[in-house]
């Protein structure tokens, strides 16, 4: 009976703790090939239009201000510390970088 009870409850638990440490190890890989794409270019990997689409900027010259706010508010929403996704996050970094350094 306890040992019904343990397997039931330790079972999804296991799943959940596997299925986000292959997410993370995926994610981890992706990163490293889009950094070495990066530096084996030269230049970045997002071009402007894209930063601009990522942060979901309509305004063709946006002030800091707006890129800063953009980025907050779907920072929010994908930050890893909150469960978001880390690749997610490092996408929307680079769009803030490309935005503001442009």
């Amino acid at each position: 009976m306890i040992r019904n009870l343990l397997i039931a409850i330790l079972v999804p638990v296991g799943i959940a703790l596997l299925r986000q440490v292959v997410y993370e190890h995926l994610a981890a890989g992706m990163a490293r090939r889009r950094r070495k794409q990066t530096r084996s270019r030269g230049t970045s990997a997002m071009t402007r239009e894209e930063a601009l689409a990522t942060l979901g900027i309509t305004d063709s010259h946006p002030s800091h201000e707006d890129i800063d706010g953009a980025w907050r508010h779907l920072m929010r929403g994908v930050h890893p510390d909150s469960g978001g996704s880390a690749l997610l996050a490092q996408r929307l970094n680079e769009a803030r970088h490309i935005l503001k350094n442009s």
